[in-house]
């Protein structure tokens, strides 16, 4: 029989990979909104999987600021200061 802690680490697990997934897919929304349902991991005794956790969320994120705006050029920086 599994204890109520497991099965939530069990459910927090699945949601970490399935956000995961969606980091792969770039679905960055669908990805947050995931993580979003697990912030509560913080209160697991295993804090792996809250650093685990925290790991995804920078990740997510830095891919969705990389993949959001274009790198600028010098072009658009003189553009922006005539």
């Amino acid at each position: 029989h599994r204890t109520t802690q497991q099965l939530y680490e069990m459910e927090v697990c699945l949601h970490l990979a399935m956000a995961d997934s969606c980091h792969k897919q770039n679905n960055f929304t669908l990805a947050l909104r995931l993580l979003r349902d697990t912030k509560a991991c913080q209160q697991l005794k295993h804090q792996n999987i809250f650093v685990e956790w925290v790991h995804l969320y920078a990740r997510i994120y830095k891919s969705k600021a990389e993949s959001s705006n274009p790198p600028w050029e010098s072009s658009t920086f003189n553009n922006v200061m005539s």
